[in-house]
């Protein structure tokens, strides 16, 4: 590089335990959730609980569709998408000649984030 040619670096920092330990954490706590509802619904026999019940059967059952477990799981596979996109666009300033496999590989993970939204 000379003195006439500029660079931009850029630097993304990443603290893998720090998000898997969050992401671990919600998930966790999406599944007790679920499953407590499951609980109290089929083994105690109660299907109204303070009005919490019905939302919680709608809101956080993971056997269902278009619910928060749902954003969730859209959310983790839209992650790796969004990520694998910016190696793509750097791979791409590079003329990487493997640029389009990252390419590939982020529409496959947009592809799977649409089709489980």
């Amino acid at each position: 590089m000379d003195a006439n040619t500029s660079m931009f670096m850029a630097t993304i920092r990443i603290r893998p335990p720090l998000i898997a330990s969050t992401m671990g954490a919600v998930a966790f706590l999406l599944v007790v959730i679920s499953v407590g509802g499951q609980l109290i619904k089929y083994v105690a026999g109660h299907d109204y609980v303070y009005g919490l019940l019905p939302l919680a059967d709608t809101l956080f059952n993971v056997d269902r569709e278009q619910n928060v477990t749902t954003v969730f799981s859209v959310f983790l596979l839209l992650c790796p998408a969004f990520f694998l996109a910016v190696i793509g666009l750097i791979k791409r300033q590079q003329r990487d000649p493997d640029q389009s496999k990252w390419a590939i590989l982020t529409y496959g993970f947009l592809y799977l984030a649409i089709d489980e939204a």
